[in-house]
C-alpha cells in the first residue's frame, strides 16, 4: 500500500457514469455501444483496484453519481462543473488547492497507470511546480500542481493531439518547472484496448 501524508495531498479522479451510449463513443463506432460499455466498466474496475493502493484523500469528480455501486474505495464525491474539459478540471483544482499542498488529477482511461506512478507524480512535485503524464495520443493522463495556474486550462483544443504540446508551451512561457512521467496510452479506441489486453496477456 502506498502511504502518503493525509490532508497534505489530494488525488482528483475524473470519470463518467457507465451508461450505454454515454461512454467510449469512439470505441462504440467500431464494436457497438454494449461492448464499449463493457470495456469502460473494465476500466473502472482497474481504476478501483488502483485506488485501493493509494492512501490519501481521493475526490471522485463525476458527471453523474454513483460511479462505483459497491465495494467502493473511500472517496469524496463531487460533480464536474464547467462547459468543457478544461473548465471542469480547472474548477476541480480550484476546489482543492486552497486545502492541500499538492493536487494531482487523473482519469479513468489509462489502465497502465498504477499506484507507484501516482506516488511518483506527488514526489516529483517536491522538486517541480508542475508534473505531467503524457499520453501517446498527444494529450495527458495526469496533471499535478502545488498552486493554481489557470492559464493551463485556457485556449486549449481539448480532445486533440495538440493538448500536451500546447500545455507545455504555456508552462514554459510562464517559467514553470515541469517534470514528465512515462508516456502511456489512453484507451480511446478498440485497437488501444486490444493492445492493453495483449500487453497484460489477457
Amino acid at each position: 500500500m502506498i502511504r502518503r501524508v493525509k490532508n497534505a495531498e489530494a488525488l482528483i479522479v475524473f470519470a463518467k457514469r457507465p451508461e450505454k451510449g454515454h461512454v467510449k463513443t469512439r470505441v462504440a463506432h467500431k464494436v457497438g455501444e454494449e461492448k464499449a460499455l463493457s470495456i469502460y466498466n473494465e476500466l473502472l474496475s482497474i481504476l478501483r483496484s488502483t485506488l485501493r493502493e493509494v492512501d490519501m484523500d481521493i475526490y471522485l469528480y463525476a458527471d453523474q453519481h454513483p460511479i462505483f455501486d459497491e465495494d467502493r474505495p473511500p472517496f469524496h464525491a463531487r460533480l464536474q462543473e464547467g462547459r468543457n474539459l478544461g473548465m471542469k478540471m480547472s474548477n476541480a483544482f480550484l476546489d482543492l488547492l486552497p486545502h492541500y499542498k499538492k493536487v494531482v488529477i487523473i482519469g479513468a482511461d489509462c489502465p497502465y497507470l498504477d499506484a507507484k506512478m501516482i506516488d511518483e507524480a506527488f514526489k516529483q512535485l517536491d522538486q517541480t511546480t508542475l508534473t505531467i503524464g503524457p499520453s501517446k495520443d498527444g494529450g495527458y493522463y495526469l496533471l499535478g500542481m502545488k498552486k493554481m495556474h489557470q492559464f493551463l486550462f485556457e485556449d486549449i483544443e481539448w480532445s486533440t493531439s495538440k493538448v500536451l504540446q500546447t500545455t507545455l508551451n504555456k508552462a514554459i512561457e510562464e517559467g514553470l518547472n515541469v517534470s514528465l512521467l512515462d508516456t502511456l496510452e489512453d484507451i480511446d479506441t478498440f485497437e488501444a484496448w486490444e493492445r492493453y489486453k495483449s500487453h497484460n496477456n489477457v
